[in-house]
């Protein structure tokens, strides 16, 4: 969008603080806004979400303005991840202690920011470590549309709402061009310029890192996969899987399929002990359950063996519940999506 005029005490006043007048730059923005976009076949739908915020006639907070905008546009996405205000969490903190405190305030597994955001953390990785948030980012890339040869720059929501109308929803959630990448940290707050890349499990996958996924130590030995039965046809199963990777190298995976048309099951899952408690895990099975709820599955289901405490608890931490006692030495986890 367009710069605003803004109107704030000092320059110590917060974004909730500092006012926006739309009656200074509404119509003129509107105007900029026609002379871009105003022949695209979705300009006027995108017109109507953002025309009542732009010819408001009263003051409004800067944080109020652009949230309104956002959920203006969420809506016309039908995106219904739950928003929260900062103000509604009584953190005075600030930088990367605000950060951190905000993930342990809502129980989060990892944090995750563009890749710009490393070099807002390095030096400070221990603030996040200490709360059990592991450190990720997304590499995105300027994805432009489908219908160019290749990436166009400083393609924005707007340029997409325009030209796609509700179809940008397609674009935003196809995560298979932004794979999630942990970056590396150590216990002692200092990380590595290694990143740990989280990818879609395809059949080409399993026979590039053959090697690796059928040689990581599983914690029951007996139950370590050939690449037979990695390759097993299983409904969905190239679709939901996940492998990570650091270096070209296989360090963990998460195999799942669809058991029927509103569960999804995960079969294998296995972290090299070099890569755990560094988040690789977590990263795995919040991949996972992103993608199982993606597909439209209402639950994902596990079994795990009684005898390890250590994995119940790392399920659990995940919402998972145990649903049924299989036999003797298993028990059945679920955990809702919807």
């Amino acid at each position: 969008m367009l710069s605003l005029p803004v109107h704030r005490a000092s320059r110590d006043s917060t974004i909730r603080e500092a006012l926006v007048n739309p009656v200074e730059f509404g119509v003129k923005h509107l105007e900029s806004f026609r002379h871009c976009y105003g022949k695209m076949p979705y300009y006027r739908e995108v017109l109507s979400l953002i025309e009542p915020h732009l010819r408001a006639q009263k003051p409004i907070s800067l944080a109020d303005f652009n949230k309104r905008i956002v959920l203006s546009i969420c809506d016309y996405l039908d995106i219904e991840t739950e928003t929260i205000e900062l103000s509604t969490l009584n953190i005075e903190s600030r930088k990367n202690e605000m950060i951190a405190e905000i993930g342990g305030k809502l129980s989060a597994q990892i944090y995750l920011s563009g890749k710009g955001g490393k070099a807002y953390v390095t030096g400070e990785e221990e603030v996040y470590l200490t709360r059990g948030l592991a450190l990720a980012y997304h590499d995105f890339q300027q994805l432009g549309d489908g219908s160019e040869s290749g990436p166009i720059a400083n393609y924005s929501i707007l340029d997409s709402l325009c030209k796609l109308g509700s179809e940008t929803r397609t674009l935003v959630a196809n995560d298979e061009h932004v794979p999630l990448s942990l970056w590396m940290a150590s216990s002692t707050g200092s990380g590595t310029n290694e990143s740990v890349d989280i990818e879609t499990l395809t059949e080409a996958k399993v026979l590039q890192h053959q090697q690796q996924l059928t040689s990581l130590p599983h914690d029951l030995p007996l139950y370590r996969w050939d690449l037979g039965q990695f390759l097993t046809p299983q409904h969905g199963k190239f679709a939901l899987s996940l492998v990570a990777t650091i270096g070209g190298r296989a360090i963990g995976y998460a195999v799942a399929s669809v058991r029927d048309s509103t569960t999804a099951h995960l079969h294998q899952f296995v972290v090299a002990p070099e890569a755990r408690r560094l988040g690789v895990g977590r990263a795995l099975l919040t991949g996972l359950l992103d993608r199982a709820a993606a597909h439209a599955h209402l639950r994902l289901t596990v079994k795990v063996h009684r005898a390890n405490p250590k994995a119940f608890d790392f399920y659990r931490r995940f919402g998972f519940v145990e649903i049924n006692r299989v036999n003797r030495l298993y028990s059945e986890l679920a955990v809702n999506l919807g």
